[in-house]
């Protein structure tokens, strides 16, 4: 769990994420000082001297299809091949994710419009009015999250008072979240809002496999079956993560919000691969531990011990998880240096790219990908989607008397 160390406002003054955020993502903005800039700092101006070549734009016409050398391709046809489907997916995702935060934001502004009218004050004021009254932060909800807390790094040093702070403003924070969120929900439950049908998502065809580590619940110690087993699972979930990444930690605790639902007790695997970025110096090394920790069947313990601290993935802190996990430390240090567990890092990573892998973490879903650090409500809509499905297509195979 991380908490921005600067004292937050606890009223977010707008509701803003899904257009905007897509926007900022999609588009990104670069200043160029002038020379006259440059010479005042100190700094040489630079002198172009050859002019950059002109770029062929292509010509527009009024034809509505793709024509190639004379042979015409309608949008249809070039979206038929498997690899064309997923690259049109994820534009037409990108256009209704856009479409939906449009959406959810212009309907908040009628709605705060609306509470302000009621009330005879601002929208700023009822806003603010709303959320007092339907936000409570208990002392209960306090002690929980700074019993978590208590041993991370980040907040070493930090007095009680300003954790205490960071605290309260955190959980305010994901109670106002959660408030808007039900508004939205509620809007759409009585088709006050409505949104255009989502693009069909591609599915891929990946599977469990021997070499995967299980687990079917929150704990590390969740590795046996319940009531189903591997593949054989309604939901089955392939993460693609890696250990210095500050987002994969991020998707530590919905991730374990989703395991230790019990709705979903006996209906849900997860494993966990390695795909780590090649900016990250540490993460295969960390990469490398976790496949030697697993070698010993303490995958998962090693898992949560090198998430405890992103920064500070050093061969001694192998070491010291090791024995903290009971390891067997002679083969656990000769594992380190083996190509075996090299060699498993790598072909995960390469697998990884092969499903469109380009950042972590990454999600398979039953095949469906899903990428970021996604709060637990994303997971469980596709989840609930998915039993909804598989419980439909059980239905159909069921034979008929």
């Amino acid at each position: 769990m991380r908490f921005n160390r600067k004292k937050s406002s606890v009223m977010p003054k707008i509701f803003l994420f899904g257009a905007c955020a897509l926007a900022l993502g999609i588009f990104g903005a670069f200043s160029l000082k002038s020379s006259a800039d440059k010479a005042a700092v100190g700094e040489p101006a630079v002198v172009v001297e050859e002019a950059l070549p002109a770029i062929n734009m292509p010509v527009s016409s009024s034809e509505k299809n793709l024509v190639v050398r004379g042979k015409t391709y309608t949008p249809d046809e070039l979206r038929e091949t498997p690899e064309n489907k997923k690259k049109f997916f994820e534009v037409d995702k990108q256009a209704h994710d856009l479409i939906v935060g449009i959406g959810r934001e212009l309907y908040m502004k009628i709605f705060w419009e609306e509470v302000a009218k009621k009330e005879n004050t601002t929208v700023d004021k009822a806003m603010q009015n709303y959320v007092e009254k339907n936000v409570k932060v208990t002392q209960s909800d306090i002690d929980k999250i700074m019993e978590q807390i208590k041993d991370q790094p980040s907040f070493k040093g930090m007095s009680e008072k300003d954790k205490l702070e960071q605290v309260k403003n955190y959980l305010k924070s994901q109670g106002t979240r959660s408030l808007f969120e039900e508004i939205l929900a509620r809007a759409e439950k009585n088709k006050e809002l409505i949104f255009p049908q989502a693009p069909e998502e591609p599915r891929y065809s990946i599977k469990l496999t021997s070499e995967d580590h299980l687990r079917y619940g929150p704990d590390a110690k969740d590795t046996n079956p319940v009531q189903c087993k591997g593949n054989d699972c309604p939901i089955v979930v392939i993460e693609y993560s890696e250990f210095q990444c500050p987002f994969c930690q991020k998707a530590l605790d919905p991730i374990k919000q989703v395991l230790g639902d019990p709705s979903l007790k006996g209906k849900i695997v997860w494993t966990m691969r390695h795909y780590p970025l090649p900016f990250h110096p540490d993460a295969t090394p960390a990469a490398i531990a976790a496949t030697c920790a697993g070698e010993q069947n303490q995958f998962w313990g090693m898992y949560y011990k090198l998430f405890q601290d992103t920064k500070n993935l050093k061969p001694e802190t192998f070491n010291t998880y090791a024995k903290e996990l009971a390891l067997d430390e002679g083969k656990f240090k000769a594992c380190l240096s083996s190509d075996k567990a090299k060699a498993t890092v790598t072909a995960q990573t390469n697998e990884a790219q092969a499903y469109d892998v380009n950042g972590t973490p990454a999600f398979f879903i039953n095949g469906r990908k899903l990428s970021g650090a996604l709060p637990h409500s994303e997971f469980m809509k596709v989840i609930t989607e998915e039993l909804r499905f598989v419980g439909a297509k059980a239905s159909e195979d069921k034979p008929k008397l």
